[in-house]
């Protein structure tokens, strides 16, 4: 009876654990706010840009390059967004009034995430973004014969790392871009087979 008891206690510990398990939740920073726009659930993505998504009470790079800088969030807002292409949407409010110097950041309490900057991964993204329908207003053909970096300063179109969050073998590419009043969105791509790129998600506040 007493290993009975012994099994049921372990078993409840493993299940509770599991419980508290959170899910990862990815966004950026802009001007004060924090916004959601990818999960992953059981190595499936899950956008978060365009609903009423939970807000993490924390937030850290989600590339980290040297320290760590995590932000607290004070609280979260539902939106309504007239001018965006996602009309409704959650962000959190960040306590402090400091500017942080990175863009996309995760949830605290979630798996460090491993990134690259794969020059070659980089400029088959670009090459594909110049083709691409949208795309092609930020990047023309001929700046494909500059340096990655004057790439992405003329068209304001930065990739911040490649990843493989999914673990399905395809890299992801975090990406910010700038309009041209000055507003600045978000857009994650997923690659696909001959140098194409699906997009997961693309998020611009109050843009445009």
């Amino acid at each position: 009876m007493k290993y009975i008891f012994a099994i049921f206690l372990i078993l409840f510990a493993s299940y509770s654990i599991t419980e508290k398990k959170s899910v990862p939740v990815y966004g950026y920073v802009r001007d004060g706010n924090f916004h959601p726009v990818l999960s992953v659930e059981n190595n499936q993505f899950k956008v978060l840009a365009g609903s009423h998504s939970s807000i993490p009470k924390g937030i850290e790079p989600l590339f980290i390059r040297d320290s760590v800088n995590t932000l607290e969030i004070s609280g979260s807002e539902n939106y309504q967004d007239v001018l965006g292409e996602d009309k409704v949407g959650t962000l959190g409010k960040i306590s402090s009034e400091e500017k942080p110097d990175t863009f996309f950041y995760k949830s605290i309490d979630s798996a460090a995430v491993n990134s690259s900057n794969n020059q070659s991964k980089n400029m088959s993204f670009y090459s594909f973004f110049s083709r691409n329908e949208w795309g092609r207003h930020f990047i023309n053909k001929n700046q494909l014969s500059l340096s990655l970096e004057n790439i992405a300063k003329e068209s304001g179109v930065f990739i911040h790392a490649i990843t493989d969050i999914d673990e399905n073998g395809r890299n992801e590419v975090w990406v910010s871009y700038k309009l041209m009043y000055g507003e600045i969105g978000a857009m994650i791509y997923q690659e696909e087979e001959k140098e194409e790129w699906k997009l997961l998600v693309n998020h611009c506040f109050w843009c445009d």
